[in-house]
């Protein structure tokens, strides 16, 4: 499952016409990076308090909560007709990102976690 979400996340189609849609939305390319910038301010800020919120409610409930925000996402993208809709939608999906990216990343600890407790017993019954 996890390859899988990972694969589909990356995948990113929308990634090659967001400057013409943006564009087309009236943006200067001045806004579009701004947009750009924001997004990415957005993971950078909620990447370690996604995984802190992975902890506590775990990976699954953090892997679904992070997929139906990305939904929403780009449910108001079908709406956004101005600079601060589309704002919002790039932090929408930063807010996801993060929450998918901070889940993925405790569970691959937790998996390398358990990888290295199971190798250890294993030596120490040989």
């Amino acid at each position: 499952m996890i390859y899988g979400l990972a694969f589909f996340q990356c995948f990113m189609v929308i990634v090659p016409v967001i400057v013409p849609f943006f564009a087309s939305k009236g943006l200067s390319l001045a806004q579009i990076f701004y947009l750009q910038a924001v997004f990415a301010t957005t993971i950078v800020l909620l990447e370690a308090p996604s995984g802190y919120f992975a902890d506590i409610f775990g990976r699954r409930t953090a892997l679904l909560i992070g997929s139906v925000i990305h939904g929403c996402g780009f449910f108001l993208l079908n709406f956004a007709d101005d600079f601060f809709s589309l704002m919002l939608f790039e932090i929408t999906l930063g807010v996801s990102t993060s929450l998918l990216s901070g889940a993925d990343l405790a569970l691959l600890y937790d998996t390398q976690k358990a990888l290295d407790a199971e190798e250890s017993d294993s030596e120490e019954s040989t």
